[in-house]
């Protein structure tokens, strides 16, 4: 019984050091997230119709927004968070490259590898959901 106890606060204290972890970004961080999603799937509605001029739209987009997010993490002093918003930077630019040489398909795969690295970041940063997000 006593050791069921230590487990308990154990487990309890180690979950409470997790989600204080998670603490929100802030309001402008949060809209720089929507818009990243929204681009991603604008990116994926271009891919479907072949539109290269609203896939280089949406990459051009996604790099604005990753360029404030790595600004943000930077000021934040946050290192993991400052190397995976640059790997996912250097991604878009090369998928950025890849659209004006005409090939979508691998700037689908960069996008896609991207979202690997996103949601590493997600793991450690994302807010614990509430009920308002």
């Amino acid at each position: 019984m006593k050791r069921m106890f230590v487990v308990l606060i154990t487990v309890i204290v180690m979950t409470s050091i997790l989600y204080a972890q998670k603490v929100p970004q802030g309001e402008e961080f949060k809209k720089w997230m929507q818009d990243i999603d929204t681009q991603v799937k604008n990116f994926t509605a271009a891919y479907e119709s072949m539109d290269l001029a609203k896939a280089s739209a949406s990459i051009s987009a996604l790099e604005k927004d990753f360029e404030n997010v790595d600004t943000h993490f930077s000021k934040a002093q946050k290192a993991d968070a400052v190397k995976w918003s640059k790997e996912t930077r250097a991604r878009l630019g090369e998928a950025g490259d890849k659209l004006k040489r005409q090939d979508i398909s691998y700037a689908l795969n960069l996008v896609q590898l991207n979202q690997k690295t996103c949601k590493s970041c997600h793991d450690v940063y994302r807010a614990a959901p509430t009920k308002t997000n």
